[in-house]
């Protein structure tokens, strides 16, 4: 009897919340407050009570995410869009962020998109990017948010340690140590000329079974009127050594392909290596002696050993 009263004292207080949940949510809706195409949200969490803020988007922000996305989604569409149209909505793009650079709701929002066209913050000059009227930094981090380049062939690496700009010191990353996803390189080097100039540099970890690797050299240079940004790629053999050695290798990636331990080249690399051995079992046998014969040969040879335990990885 008591637990009825109790629940007939309280149902008022219940239905005057739930009545009142209902007026604010019909005002707000009349009123016209609530249009999300046009509100930034903002999650905070102080004390732990979580509070959110909406905050007003300006138009010109929501006018060119809406023509960047019904761009994208042409493209999606497999609808090739006009260089024009591109170039326009990449310079809106671009000023925005100049505008905004200090707004972080707007900026949060300008982050989700991209170029269209590669390096729009840049002016190109044949192979030189120019950026005018910034400092080394910025002009990283601008690239870094256009997203879309061809100054960094690979991007996502780079962009996984800008933090090392802060300082502006000279800074080398052991990739295979460090990286946590499967990478063709050994190192990523930041190195600083003082405050004019800075290179990236990827160097590529030691490939036996191509015929060719690469290190990737991006160089900016400051003067007066801005920086000018400068990517070179350089082709290395990937290893030159005794031919003894080199026959030796060769074989032992055509056994290590024909087991499928190791993928075969791609249609570039055939194009660039020169006498290629055809996949043929028979270039697995006697593999087991002649590398004993070779360790022996050149075991005071600390190159040649870790082309040997390299070699040897080839298998599991």
């Amino acid at each position: 009897m008591l637990r009825i009263c109790l629940l007939f004292l309280f149902l008022p207080f219940l239905n005057g919340c739930d009545s009142n949940v209902g007026d604010s949510d019909e005002t707000f809706k009349q009123n016209g407050a609530f249009n999300q195409d046009n509100l930034a949200y903002d999650s905070e969490a102080p004390n732990s009570n979580t509070t959110i803020v909406l905050k007003e988007i300006p138009k010109e922000v929501g006018d060119y995410t809406k023509l960047y996305n019904a761009y994208l989604q042409r493209q999606i569409k497999g609808k090739e869009g006009s260089i024009k149209e591109a170039k326009i909505i990449d310079k809106t793009f671009v000023k925005l962020r100049d505008i905004y650079k200090y707004d972080d709701n707007v900026m949060q929002i300008l982050k989700s998109s991209s170029c269209i066209l590669p390096d729009c913050s840049a002016l190109k000059i044949k192979d030189v990017y120019f950026y005018p009227n910034m400092q080394i930094q910025e002009a990283f981090y601008t690239i870094i948010m256009d997203k879309k380049t061809e100054i960094f062939t690979y991007f996502d690496i780079i962009k996984d340690y800008d933090y090392v700009l802060k300082d502006m010191l000279t800074t080398s990353i052991d990739l295979q140590a460090q990286y946590n996803k499967v990478t063709p390189f050994q190192t990523l080097k930041f190195t600083w000329n003082n405050t004019q100039s800075l290179e990236i540099t990827l160097t590529p970890k030691e490939e036996i079974c191509k015929p060719y690797i690469y290190t990737y050299r991006t160089t900016f240079i400051q003067d007066s009127n801005g920086v000018k940004v400068k990517p070179q790629e350089e082709r290395l053999s990937a290893f030159s050594y005794p031919n003894d050695l080199v026959e030796f290798v060769a074989k032992s990636c055509v056994c290590a392909k024909f087991h499928g331990y190791i993928p075969n080249l791609t249609q570039a690399e055939r194009k660039v290596a020169r006498n290629i051995l055809p996949l043929d079992q028979k270039f697995c046998d006697n593999l087991s002696e002649e590398r004993k014969t070779l360790w022996d040969k050149y075991m005071h040879d600390s190159r040649a050993i870790k082309i040997l335990q390299h070699e040897q990885k080839l298998y599991p």
